[in-house]
């Protein structure tokens, strides 16, 4: 699915092992913006991509939100190192310190309507008992900002499923991206949303 760069995010060299390029977000405004999709109010997921954040204030690697119906996933927030998972007005929160300022992770997110599962360069990290459904807020979805929430990261491969993968699969995707190769996996019927590295658009 095409992405749009708003606001000044631009695409780049990459700092990850492995990758073409990536999006580079500024912390300011920048964001790469998707057309709303009714399968973005999802029953299950996986979502994620390769991060390196670049500052210590947080910020939303997703959001797909508007008073509060819809998802969104904070970074850095509340404390370093945290991953802060909105559904509708409910929350989930990772532990502290799954990842690191300025240095490529992996962030990977499973949910299967009742398990949110952390996953950190291809393994589970942490995760919580999270049954909150969503509603479908109706507007257009962001990678990187939620409104005056921007996220000061460099982006690369984000990727969106609608079904939980297995342990196995999140496995193979970190393996396949890193060594720079396309992922091997069998979507079937699986719609998912692609946003490859830099030099892939």
């Amino acid at each position: 699915r095409p992405a749009t760069l708003l606001n000044g995010a631009v695409m780049a060299p990459t700092t990850r092992p492995g990758g073409y390029g990536e999006f580079r977000l500024d912390g300011s405004n920048d964001s790469l913006e998707i057309a709303d999709d009714a399968a973005f109010t999802f029953t299950a997921y996986t979502l994620g991509a390769w991060v390196t954040k670049t500052t210590s204030t947080y910020g939303a690697l997703w959001g797909h939100w508007s008073v509060g119906a819809g998802h969104v996933v904070y970074l850095g927030f509340p404390s370093a190192g945290t991953i802060l998972v909105y559904h509708d007005g409910t929350t989930a929160t990772s532990a502290a310190s799954l990842f690191s300022l300025n240095v490529p992770t992996q962030i990977l997110l499973t949910w299967n309507g009742s398990t949110l599962t952390y996953y950190i360069n291809g393994l589970a990290a942490d995760s919580d008992a999270f049954s909150a459904s969503m509603s479908p807020p109706g507007i257009t979805a962001r990678w990187g900002n939620l409104a005056v929430e921007p996220l000061a990261a460099n982006l690369s491969d984000c990727v969106l499923y609608t079904r939980a993968l297995s342990a196995d699969e999140v496995w193979a995707l970190y393996t396949d991206l890193r060594l720079g190769s396309p992922a091997t996996l069998n979507w079937s019927t699986q719609r998912r949303v692609h946003i490859p590295a830099a030099a892939d658009v």
